[in-house]
């Protein structure tokens, strides 16, 4: 889309046209009710009075309509039992009672009044809306409080509801949803505020820190959200929390799961884990001081204990069980003796069973003064805490031996307080929103010394798999982060006209110096026998060594300026415009040192390029059916991991070194390096930024959709969208020297027959033989997503409501691979800056996902006797079932060091020396299916009624109640290679896990709840 003619028709609508509709624009934790006051003619009737109220919530706002009869209610708490009262002298009174407001939609009315003399059926008052939303320009999902409540949640947090929205992908095994293929950051926003850490660029868990009892409503924004609400190119999640009401309310509510209930994993069927868990809790809330202060307030609990079995099924280890090494994996050169002992070692960390707990608390209040009709002001605190002993790692069965060195025990705190100032002023034609939010998100891992191996801290890998300490640990991450933001939306004319700005403060906190215990990375177990034990003339069998040094506390401060404007507009009656424009700035942290030799590591560019327009148009063919059409941008915001590794990674105040085994420094194991030595000559990298030219990512989002509605309580929209990605980082080695030597393999058989051959340039040389690896942030990437999706709502309709999400996608990038560890997300590509050649489907490519979402509450029987009400009725049949096609990994190679005679490789681990990707090049990438999923989770509950006011309901959950067990990874190992020739991996392709996350497995899950409704 240009720019420029966005902001020329931003400029140019705002002039208004008489005569015209208007409607209003959505608004995060709100909702909103607009529209226009007409005579029989047509024209819109100025200076009319228009009451919006809300008794129950406390709510009055009084409201005068524009020279062209409009008139705008913004920033409306989402609930049922809105009244909305018309009236205008010369003309009878109009009045609409007990509507429902929802979170962020408008529930815009185009009324018709009649004169006080007037006779005739056609100047009889009328309400003339269409019965479809034409103001409506994203993909959007509602979640109504009656689901909410209603559809079975195995953490009773968002995340299962999220998954409710067409283009929302899971990967199951890590709990990271994605929207539209790429894994972007998501935004939460709780109340209208922005609630996400940022410090990853993805993260398991929308938002952990509130419980599902606190959420009245929720908006799953898969595409095209508004210009006001932004900080992501992945998925936006709106939410309302529960309000205070004049009459006290509230519930208390246990969920039980006991581990003899659930199913035993695919992976080991044999294991049998105890363990249960107990999460339960309690809100309420009210009104006081004569209805003019209301108040809410939950709290919870969770005590789980439960159990994992660690196995190691990685074919070039373990055995197809994964529960002991497999002899024939370790041989000649090493020594019979030399394979026993590596065996015993790794043995005692296989088919360990591994105890762990869980303990949380989480509480949220909420209070709400509304001393006059113009005037609001909220508070919202919220407060998590979270205590995982051995529960780093979450799997039940982690095939890929996580469970001992690799896990350590989890801790999670977040603190979150909001203050927020609403009001209507000059008549309602002007309404103010401002507000003050403090964030902290805190995650910390620490290793426990009884998991820890024999060899200790130090970090060993073997053939992929870890088998000693986590790299990663200890660690502690703290993001805070202040806002202050201001919202004005104005009623001028026929426009609806809101801008805003928002100023926020970043201080990111890290507290890790990565790799401080050394790492050993071995090809096969062989290499890693031969230097296990009994290795007098101090071999060096490993690919690489690496170890890590320095300042461990990083504390980087980023402020951020946020501004947007947008207009909506109906210059006919039919057509609805929306146009806006949004712009961010942060400003980058200025690094402590700079490298003499690497000038870019002295400063992190901050672009002022991040201006994003929106433009949208919808069109009613009628009452019941609308055409939309719309287009705008995204950026995708810096992580905190991100920068703090550019402020850090200059190689001096942290230091990260790298040896290959044949330099003469290199240690031999389990020996690390006690200091940093004097001279470093070779092993030293760095990590900055492309000067100048660094900058966020962004998406293009261009939809196409028609909806209709059948009926009064069925809606089907069909959406076509294409969202490429564009300037995604990417990540270069500016210390490599472009290879002149070209060598081959051969492919051999199973049978050790030749069977092909694999022609690649060998990288030998360095730009600069005083360091290693000289890492550039690059922004070369990019990605391509095209998807259609449908969706199907069915109100209820005789106790019974459906709704259903298709999507048929396909998404590609450029930025795959496995990526550097202590850089986290970024990866190198095959052939060092060569972007294409690891283009494949993403990640998170799923061609198909359709989930299918229903509360049913039959009535068997209208009367009132003790069976009607106690046996017959109070049955509630609620579930979510998805079906899903594959998602897709990448095949590997393993290099078992130096491939040919007369050639030295850089690096040895990949097979063109340049110490990139492992990905198989002659394979095609990103084309190995993992499975399809087909989950149905189930609730069955029945309400019994013990007074007129109190209420308790039973409830039986099954989650995947068929046990439909799934993939969640496969073999990748294709190939092994050894002197220049490809051994194939027996059980390439193979599955070889079936995680799920939070609670290890996905196979069927029961629990049991009871809770008191008063």
């Amino acid at each position: 889309m240009n720019k420029a003619t966005a902001l020329f028709w931003l400029a140019a609508l705002s002039g208004g046209m008489p005569g015209a509709a208007a409607f209003a624009q959505t608004a995060p934790g709100y909702g909103v009710v607009s529209g226009i006051i007409r005579e029989a003619s047509g024209e819109g009737i100025p200076d009319t009075t228009v009451t919006v109220s809300n008794n129950d919530l406390g709510i009055q706002r009084t409201l005068i309509t524009t020279d062209d009869g409009v008139f705008n209610a913004p920033g409306l708490v989402p609930r049922t039992g809105y009244n909305l009262k018309v009236t205008r002298k010369g003309f009878k009174t109009w009045e609409q009672k007990n509507f429902e407001v929802f979170l962020g939609r408008t529930v815009n009315f185009d009324i018709t009044l009649s004169r006080e003399a007037a006779t005739s059926s056609r100047e009889q008052a009328r309400e003339s809306s269409p019965k479809v939303e034409d103001m409506k320009f994203e993909i959007s999902t509602p979640v109504t409080s009656l689901q909410v409540q209603s559809l079975p949640d195995s953490t009773r947090r968002a995340d299962a509801l999220v998954l409710l929205a067409p283009q929302a992908t899971e990967n199951v095994a890590t709990g990271i949803i994605a929207f539209r293929g790429e894994p972007w950051t998501n935004a939460f926003y709780t109340d209208g505020d922005f609630t996400t850490s940022t410090h990853y660029l993805v993260k398991p868990g929308i938002a952990p820190q509130l419980p599902q009892e606190s959420i009245a409503e929720m908006q799953i924004l898969s595409a095209m959200a508004s210009p006001e609400l932004g900080r992501s190119a992945g998925g936006i999640v709106n939410t309302a929390t529960q309000s205070g009401t004049s009459s006290l309310h509230g519930q208390a509510y246990d969920y039980f799961n006991e581990a003899s209930l659930n199913a035993s994993s695919r992976s080991d069927p044999a294991f049998h884990p105890t363990g249960h868990q107990n999460q339960g809790g309690a809100r309420a809330g009210g009104g006081a001081l004569g209805d003019t202060l209301f108040w809410f307030a939950n709290g919870e609990f969770i005590d789980g204990e439960s159990e994992g079995i660690n196995l190691i099924n990685n074919p070039l280890i373990g055995n197809p069980l994964g529960t002991a090494v497999w002899p024939a994996n370790c041989g000649s050169p090493a020594t019979p003796a030399q394979c026993a002992a590596a065996i015993a070692f790794l043995n005692l960390q296989m088919n360990r069973i591994v105890p762990r707990s869980q303990h949380s608390f989480t509480g949220f209040a909420k209070l709400d003064w509304r001393p006059n009709e113009a005037n609001t002001l909220s508070l919202d605190v919220d407060a998590f805490h979270l205590n995982a002993p051995n529960g780093a790692q979450t799997a039940e069965v982690a095939t890929n031996g996580a469970l001992t060195g690799n896990n350590g025990s989890l801790g999670k705190e977040t603190r979150f307080g909001r203050v927020d100032w609403g009001r209507s002023m000059l008549n309602g034609f002007a309404f103010n929103d401002m507000s003050f939010t403090l964030f902290r998100d805190r995650t910390s891992n620490y290793e426990n010394p009884s998991l820890l191996p024999s060899t200790g801290k130090v970090a060993i890998s073997i053939a992929g798999t870890g088998v000693g300490a986590n790299p990663a640990y200890p660690q502690m991450i703290s993001e805070n982060r202040w806002e202050f933001a201001e919202n004005l939306s104005v009623t001028i004319a026929s426009h609806l006209v809101k801008a805003g700005v928002e100023f926020d403060r970043y201080q990111d906190y890290f507290d890790q110096v990565f790799n401080s215990g050394g790492s050993y990375v071995y090809p096969s177990f062989t290499t890693f026998a031969e230097d296990f034990s009994s290795n007098p003339n101090t071999r060096r069998d490993y690919t690489s060594f690496s170890q890590g040094f320095g300042v461990p506390v990083i504390n980087v401060h980023m402020p951020e300026l946020i501004w947007y404007v947008q207009d909506n507009w109906r210059p006919l009656r039919r057509l609805s415009v929306e146009v806006g424009i949004r712009a961010e700035k942060t400003f980058m942290p200025t690094p402590p040192y700079t490298n003499s030799t690497w000038y870019q590591t002295g400063s992190i560019a901050s672009t002022n390029k991040d201006i994003a327009p929106r433009v949208g148009i919808a069109y009613l063919l009628g009452d019941r059916t609308v055409v939309r059409a719309a287009a705008t941008e995204f950026f995708q915001p810096f992580p905190g991991q991100l920068i703090d590794a550019l402020y850090a990674g200059n190689g001096i105040y942290q230091e990260q070194i790298s040896f290959n085994p044949n330099q003469t420094q290199a240690p031999y194991f389990p020996h690390i390096i006690s200091s940093p030595p004097a001279t470093t000559t070779g092993s030293e990298n760095v990590f900055f930024a492309t000067a100048n030219k660094f900058r966020n990512p962004y998406t293009i989002e261009e939809l196409l959709s028609i909806e209709h509605r059948f009926g009064t309580g069925t809606l089907v929209t069909v959406s076509g969208i294409n969202n490429p990605g564009y300037r995604l980082w990417t990540l270069s080695d500016q210390n490599v020297y472009s290879p002149t030597l070209v060598r081959t393999y051969n492919i051999d058989n199973a049978n050790g027959a030749v069977v092909g051959n694999f022609p690649t340039w060998i990288v030998n040389a360095k730009g600069n033989g005083n360091f290693a690896h000289a890492y550039q942030v690059d922004n070369s990437g990019g990605s391509w997503y095209r998807g259609a999706t449908v969706q199907f709502h069915q109100n209820v309709t005789h106790g019974l409501s459906v709704h259903l999400s298709y999507t048929y996608s396909h998404a590609i990038n450029d930025i795959g691979g496995a990526p550097v560890p202590w850089l986290g997300f970024l990866a190198p590509a095959v052939i060092n800056a060569d972007y294409r050649s690891t283009q494949a489907n993403s990640a998170f490519d799923q061609r198909q996902r359709a989930v299918l979402s229903w509360t049913w509450q039959p009535v068997f029987a209208k009367g009132n006797s003790f069976a009607d009400r106690y046996l017959l009725n109070g049955w509630q049949i609620n579930g979510i079932a998805t079906v899903a096609s594959t998602m897709f990994q990448t095949p590997i190679v393993f290099v078992n060091g130096q491939q040919f005679t007369g050639v030295t490789m850089l690096y040895t681990n990949s097979l063109n020396g340049s110490g990139g990707s492992q990905q198989a090049p002659f394979l095609q990438a990103g084309k190995l299916p993992i499975g399809s999923q087909k989950v149905l989770d189930a609730r069955l509950s029945r309400a019994i009624p013990i007074t007129e006011r109190i209420r308790a309901t039973l409830m039986l959950e099954g989650f995947n109640a068929l046990n439909s067990q799934f993939n969640t990874s496969v073999n990748t190992i294709a190939y092994t290679a050894t002197s220049g020739v490809l051994k194939p991996v027996p059980y390439f392709g193979l599955g070889n896990a079936a995680v799920g996350y939070p609670y290890g497995a996905n196979g069927r899950r029961v629990q049991i709840a009871v809770r008191i409704d008063f």
